[in-house]
């Protein structure tokens, strides 16, 4: 966890003087996709920050003072980053997790007023920030465009002709941007149909999986995910208030990692299935 603290704290540190130069400079419309710190885009940036929030919340619960100052400090320059970077699927993401930690918290049989408390507060922050973008950043049009959002179920789409197609082995692993072509290019962008512009993946991890590696395959991945949820959702009934801090981070961090997942590919991200992989091992 102290590991994960630290890399986040450097992570925020190197894109937040990137995040004030391009607001004070009155560009942040335009040059906001010029802010990526030591990531190579800023939707990467947001996702490892993302995924990285479960464990700013277990190290605000750390005995030491200096570690849940340090996580604290991380954790709201996080949350202000991820909105200003303006990603939606992380938006989408975030809000999801809190979502889900907070129902199954609520209906589980043990009591956790104090770790509620902290979501509720840093949840309101989170919200409040996209509403000032939304009434004073005027950033409306472009939080509301629905160009990408066209493209990807135009991807979809030829997922499900491939599933069609292969359902049971799929078209094989690296192959969707070879057989996506032969689907039609028509709803995608100027670039990709003069063939300036290579799409490499449906930007949907399920749809993804699924199409290249067949129906085996996506059972055993929602299958395993499923597990791990079902592991942290138990832990939620445990005595041991540690324990439970555990079960919530997990659950968030799971549940984000999926719903990121329906509109990018964290999946092709090392950095991200890494740290999915700790949260994994933090529920079992």
């Amino acid at each position: 966890i102290k590991g994960v603290i630290l890399f986040a704290a450097i992570s925020a540190l190197s894109i937040l003087p990137e995040l004030l130069k391009v607001i004070f400079s009155g560009k942040y419309v335009e040059d906001i996709y010029n802010v990526r710190g030591l990531f190579t885009h800023k939707n990467f940036a947001a996702s490892a920050l993302l995924l990285s929030v479960p464990f700013l919340f277990l190290g605000t619960r750390n005995e030491n003072k200096a570690w849940r100052l340090t996580a604290l400090i991380t954790l709201s320059i996080v949350i202000l980053e991820i909105v200003l970077l303006r990603t939606r699927g992380v938006w989408i993401g975030f809000l999801a997790g809190v979502g889900s930690t907070v129902i199954l918290q609520l209906l589980s049989k043990q009591s956790a007023k104090g770790q509620l408390k902290a979501v509720g507060i840093g949840t309101g922050i989170f919200t409040v920030l996209i509403l000032g973008l939304f009434l004073f950043g005027n950033q409306t049009e472009k939080i509301l465009d629905r160009g990408n959002i066209d493209m990807r179920f135009r991807y979809w789409e030829s997922c499900v002709e491939m599933v069609k197609e292969q359902p049971l082995t799929g078209i094989g692993a690296g192959n969707w941007k070879i057989n996506f072509p032969k689907y039609g290019l028509q709803g995608t962008n100027q670039s990709v149909m003069e063939g300036e512009t290579n799409i490499s993946r449906p930007h949907n991890d399920m749809l993804w999986v699924l199409s290249e590696m067949g129906i085996p395959a996506w059972i055993a991945l929602a299958v395993f995910q499923l597990f791990l949820l079902f592991i942290s959702v138990k832990l939620l009934n445990h005595a041991d208030g540690i324990k439970r801090d555990y079960a919530m981070a997990s659950i968030f961090g799971l549940v984000a990692f999926a719903a990121y997942g329906i509109g990018e590919f964290p999946m092709e991200r090392t950095l991200a299935v890494g740290l999915l992989v700790l949260l994994a091992a933090e529920a079992l």
